[in-house]
Protein backbone atom coordinates (compact mmCIF):
# COMPACT_ATOMS: atom_id res chain seq x y z
CA UNK A 1 0.00 0.00 0.00
CA UNK A 2 3.05 2.52 1.19
CA UNK A 3 4.67 1.56 -2.27
CA UNK A 4 1.64 2.46 -4.71
CA UNK A 5 1.57 5.80 -3.17
CA UNK A 6 5.33 6.49 -3.68
CA UNK A 7 4.93 5.12 -7.09
CA UNK A 8 2.04 7.60 -7.19
CA UNK A 9 3.88 10.26 -5.74
CA UNK A 10 7.26 9.29 -8.59
CA UNK A 11 4.64 9.55 -11.30
CA UNK A 12 2.85 13.23 -10.31
CA UNK A 13 6.43 14.50 -9.83
CA UNK A 14 7.89 12.78 -13.19
CA UNK A 15 4.49 13.90 -15.16
CA UNK A 16 4.77 17.56 -13.77
CA UNK A 17 8.50 17.83 -14.57
CA UNK A 18 7.86 16.58 -18.25
CA UNK A 19 4.99 19.49 -18.20
CA UNK A 20 7.47 21.89 -17.45
CA UNK A 21 9.91 21.17 -19.83
CA UNK A 22 7.37 20.56 -22.97
CA UNK A 23 6.01 24.36 -21.77
CA UNK A 24 9.86 25.67 -21.54
CA UNK A 25 10.68 23.58 -24.69
CA UNK A 26 7.74 25.14 -27.02
CA UNK A 27 8.35 28.87 -25.32
CA UNK A 28 11.81 28.26 -26.48
CA UNK A 29 10.78 26.86 -30.24
CA UNK A 30 8.85 29.90 -30.64
CA UNK A 31 11.36 32.46 -29.67
CA UNK A 32 13.83 30.91 -32.38
CA UNK A 33 11.38 31.23 -34.95
CA UNK A 34 10.32 34.77 -34.37
CA UNK A 35 13.96 35.69 -33.73
CA UNK A 36 14.53 34.22 -37.22
CA UNK A 37 11.48 35.62 -38.80
CA UNK A 38 12.56 38.97 -36.86
CA UNK A 39 16.42 39.05 -39.18
CA UNK A 40 14.26 38.21 -42.20
CA UNK A 41 12.03 41.43 -41.52
CA UNK A 42 15.03 43.23 -40.07
CA UNK A 43 17.20 42.34 -43.17
CA UNK A 44 14.50 44.18 -45.34
CA UNK A 45 12.87 47.20 -43.41
CA UNK A 46 16.15 48.43 -41.77
CA UNK A 47 19.37 46.49 -42.86
CA UNK A 48 21.88 48.91 -40.63
CA UNK A 49 20.23 47.18 -37.71
CA UNK A 50 20.32 43.99 -39.44
CA UNK A 51 24.34 43.81 -39.93
CA UNK A 52 24.47 45.80 -36.21
CA UNK A 53 25.55 49.42 -37.83
CA UNK A 54 22.42 51.38 -36.30
CA UNK A 55 24.01 53.06 -33.51
CA UNK A 56 21.76 50.80 -31.17
CA UNK A 57 17.94 51.76 -32.82
CA UNK A 58 15.09 49.92 -31.10
CA UNK A 59 14.70 47.70 -34.05
CA UNK A 60 18.42 46.55 -33.23
CA UNK A 61 18.08 46.29 -29.72
CA UNK A 62 14.77 44.52 -30.48
CA UNK A 63 16.57 41.80 -32.46
CA UNK A 64 19.28 41.75 -29.75
CA UNK A 65 16.54 41.08 -26.89
CA UNK A 66 14.68 37.99 -28.87
CA UNK A 67 18.53 36.48 -29.30
CA UNK A 68 19.00 36.78 -25.66
CA UNK A 69 15.65 35.58 -24.35
CA UNK A 70 16.10 32.83 -26.57
CA UNK A 71 19.45 31.90 -24.91
CA UNK A 72 18.18 31.91 -21.45
CA UNK A 73 15.28 29.65 -22.40
CA UNK A 74 17.67 26.72 -24.23
CA UNK A 75 20.00 27.38 -21.25
CA UNK A 76 16.57 26.27 -18.61
CA UNK A 77 16.04 23.13 -20.67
Amino acid sequence: MEEDKELCRLSMKLGSALNKYGFVNDYWITLENMSEDYDFILEVIDPGAFTGWSDDKITEKASEMLRVTGELFEKML
